[in-house]
C-alpha cells in the first residue's frame, strides 16, 4: 500500500531543497509467496477474486494484470491464498484511456459467479 505524504522536517534528507516540506510516498511492505501470474487461477477463492474486482471497478484501475496481485497463504492452509492488489498507478484515468483497460481477473472463472449478499451490501 502506498499513500502520498508531505512532512516538515530538517532531518529527512541532507539535500538542499527549497523550504522544509518534503513530498513522497509512504509504502507498506506486504509479505507474499508469489503473484497471481505464477499460480493456477482455480486455487483462488471466489471472495478474493471478487474483492479485487470490486476494488478495480470502484477505482477503475485500468492496468490490473496478474503480476500485480500478490498471493500469501492463509495460515496453515497452503492451498488457499489471500490476494493483495498492488500498483494502483493507473487508477481513475482520464476518459481518453478508458478503452484500454486490462482486467485479467475477468477471465478467471470466479469472476463469473454471483456476488454474495455481503459483497452486494458492500457495493451498495
Amino acid at each position: 500500500m502506498a499513500i502520498s505524504v508531505a512532512c516538515q522536517s530538517q532531518k529527512i534528507t541532507k539535500l538542499k531543497v527549497d523550504g522544509l516540506l518534503k513530498e513522497g510516498s509512504l509504502q507498506h511492505i506486504v509479505s507474499f509467496s508469489s503473484s497471481a501470474e505464477d499460480m493456477g487461477t482455480l486455487r483462488f477463492s471466489v471472495s478474493e477474486v471478487h474483492k479485487i474486482g470490486i476494488l478495480d471497478i470502484r477505482l477503475f484501475n485500468t492496468d490490473r494484470h496478474a503480476g500485480i496481485v500478490l498471493l500469501s497463504t492463509k495460515g496453515s492452509e497452503m492451498n488457499t491464498f489471500l490476494m493483495t492488489p498492488i500498483d494502483h498507478g493507473m487508477c481513475l484515468p482520464s476518459f481518453e484511456h478508458l478503452n484500454g483497460a486490462c482486467f485479467d481477473w475477468m477471465s478467471w472463472p470466479q469472476s463469473r459467479l454471483p456476488f454474495s449478499s455481503s459483497e452486494n451490501h458492500h457495493i451498495a
